[in-house]
């Protein structure tokens, strides 16, 4: 199955077995992931596979292997894994796609820069002393 760039407004869904995949959300070197709509569960999905089709079952089994390892980590910072499984040959992981906020909303909603006493924003001393120290030299301040 090649994959070629997907936008909204491009041509009617592709199909992967069950699902219709909407929009190509991204791409790793090794793998794509796609939101995907599963008429069999009534909602949208992320739809998470390799970018080439596994060449031998070994490559395939592989690869089923790994996906289920990971899908069985659960932390509230992970995307929850609904089910790892093959279509037309392609594996797959499909994620909830009812995730939290993107990232442009999180960073929207975050708060913003914690501020001195006299009200200028400075950097937090450990954030400063884990990026400066490795530049430091003989002639920087004690409170480097």
């Amino acid at each position: 199955m090649p994959v070629t760039n997907a936008t909204a407004a491009s041509a009617p869904a592709r199909k992967l077995g069950r699902f219709e995949l909407q929009l190509l959300l991204g791409r790793s070197g090794r793998s794509m992931a796609w939101r995907a709509l599963d008429p069999q569960r009534g909602k949208e999905l992320v739809l998470v596979m390799p970018r080439q089709q596994p060449a031998t079952p070994a490559a395939l089994a592989r690869w089923l292997e790994q996906a289920r390892r990971g899908a069985r980590l659960a932390h509230p910072n992970l995307a929850l894994a609904l089910e790892v499984g093959t279509q037309e040959n392609w594996p797959f992981v499909a994620y909830d796609g009812a995730g939290g906020p993107t990232l442009a909303e999180r960073r929207a909603m975050a708060r913003p820069a914690p501020t001195s006493p006299n009200g200028s924003r400075r950097r937090s001393r450990v954030w400063r002393s884990r990026t400066t120290r490795a530049s430091c030299t003989a002639t920087c301040s004690p409170s480097c």
